[in-house]
């Protein structure tokens, strides 16, 4: 390709047919495959604070310092992979490791970011399970780490609620995404499918945002029409449902994808965890909790919370928390597989063509319904997260700790916060909860299912 016949700064250059990627035009370091999986993995080594703090991590050094690529080609990359599922950090280091070195380069680039994390939560995952259910100390800080995790909880709903309950267009409060929230969390109480409640969230922000606009009034009048339609048809069979067999419990209505903790089941609840991370890993918490805590019963939901708890504190995408529920459904095995699973999108969303993705998160009708899908996403981790306050605050001290919690992420806004917080619910736990103190009654189980 002649100089005056490539694309200006910032658009891609397709490579020879014997090479498997593309790169940017200008600015992209010649790195040796080594050097940009140690790269990575110093980025994974640092990478507290959740998606923000890591992909600004990445921003400062990879494009305000040695400009791979132009601030703006950053924007419109990170928003590509706001709308898709999957950690959106991982996705970042694999979309720079694609444009220095290819899919490889891709491939290493994600794993480098992921491998410091995972080591870590290995290492959690086997001392909590072989210490931590008998050692009173170590139960006594993860009791007070329980509601300082719903406060975490809480806080991210509101955070995603900011980004999704606004038109797409003018970035405005949105009332028709409120509702389309509600009504998900609605749903959710009901006991009606995670995949049946995002699907019509999908179909819902079609019919009330997407068939209303312009100026021909017949079809946005019958996407209301729709969208009403759609309402009163799930009313009514709800309540026939209800009326011959009962409220709808964890096994109906395909709720019960996953129901046991065979390797093969661990593998595909990690994938499907993968593909519902809407805005953030916050959004696969109340489906997983559905299967390992309700469904497949291999472990208590007071240790589910743990284990959202250290990942917390880890340099890892919060995601990282299903190696821990991988590793308690199937030892090692079933947390490397779980763990593949939970990343797998991210990798593949990359290495299949970010470039096909990127046009098809532009079209309309795919950009509107992701927007309901996500909104639906917030509704459901809403009302999982008053779940998990009801289970973890049942006593004064753990409301007290989940109180001063909520307020610490909202006063101090640092990457840091998180894991500061952790720290002092863990040290808060021994004082309240340590043996020779009085100890409330354990957290029932969550009855609530999706």
């Amino acid at each position: 390709m002649k100089k005056e016949d490539q694309p200006k700064y910032g658009t891609f250059v397709p490579l020879d047919e014997t090479e498997d990627s593309y790169k940017e035009e200008n600015n992209i370091p010649q790195l040796s495959y080594s050097s940009l999986f140690w790269l990575f993995l110093k980025f994974g080594m640092q990478a507290w604070g959740g998606p923000v703090a890591q992909i600004a991590m990445m921003k400062e050094q990879l494009v305000e310092s040695e400009k791979w690529i132009s601030i703006e080609q950053f924007n419109r990359v990170l928003a590509v992979y706001q709308v898709l599922p999957g950690p959106e950090a991982t996705e970042m280091a694999c979309y720079f490791g694609m444009i220095a070195k290819g899919r490889l380069g891709s491939f290493l680039g994600g794993l480098g970011f992921v491998i410091p994390g995972l080591i870590l939560m290995l290492l959690f995952s086997w001392v909590y399970k072989t210490y931590g259910l008998t050692n009173q100390y170590v139960k006594a800080s993860f009791e007070g780490l329980q509601p300082a995790v719903a406060a975490m909880v809480f806080k991210a709903v509101h955070k995603i609620g900011e980004g999704v309950i606004v038109d797409s267009k003018t970035k405005e409060f949105s009332i028709l995404m409120l509702c389309i929230a509600l009504a998900a969390g609605a749903q959710g109480v009901m006991g009606i499918n995670f995949f049946i409640i995002l699907l019509w969230c999908g179909l819902e922000a079609l019919f009330l945002i997407e068939f209303p606009k312009g100026n021909n009034r017949i079809k946005g009048t019958l996407g209301y029409v729709f969208a009403v339609l759609m309402v009163f048809i799930l009313i009514v069979s709800y309540v026939i449902f209800v009326y011959y067999l009962g409220k709808p419990e964890s096994s109906v209505l395909g709720s019960n994808v996953i129901t046991s903790n065979q390797l093969y089941d661990l593998f595909l609840l990690g994938l499907l965890a993968g593909l519902l991370t809407f805005g953030g890993a916050y959004t696969a918490i109340p489906f997983v909790q559905q299967s390992a805590v309700i469904n497949g019963g291999w472990l208590p939901n007071d240790v589910f919370l743990d284990g959202i708890a250290i990942a917390a504190v880890l340099p890892a995408p919060l995601v990282i928390f299903n190696t821990f529920v991988g590793y308690y459904g199937g030892e090692l095995p079933g947390a490397l597989l779980m763990t593949l699973g939970v990343f797998l999108p991210a990798f593949s969303f990359t290495l299949i063509g970010h470039e096909f993705f990127e046009k098809a998160t532009k079209v309309k009708f795919i950009m509107t319904f992701l927007d309901g899908v996500t909104a639906g996403a917030v509704g459901l981790i809403g009302t999982s997260a008053f779940v998990i306050l009801q289970n973890t605050a049942t006593n004064i001290p753990s409301a007290l700790i989940f109180t001063i919690s909520l307020g610490a992420t909202y006063i101090f806004l640092h990457r840091y916060t998180n894991m500061v917080v952790v720290v002092i619910a863990a040290i808060a736990g021994q004082i309240f909860f340590a043996p020779g103190t009085p100890t409330p009654s354990p957290p029932a189980n969550i009855t609530f299912s999706y």
